[in-house]
């Protein structure tokens, strides 16, 4: 004889419902297809010996 499941309770099926609705969430957030933003950087890199200025 095989022991019944035991049903889920509310607090359950609660914790599985905000889980779900969170792992939805973080998905969306996600980068579309497989390109990497972070690649290429924005602007060159300063050649050796040269000033880099700055302005706010």
């Amino acid at each position: 004889m095989t022991p019944r499941p035991r049903p889920i309770s509310r607090r359950q099926l609660l914790g599985f419902g905000i889980g779900t609705a969170a792992a939805g969430l973080l998905a969306g957030c996600a980068v579309p297809g497989s390109t990497n933003v972070n690649k290429a950087a924005l602007v060159p890199a300063a050649a050796s010996g040269e000033t880099v200025q700055l302005t706010y």
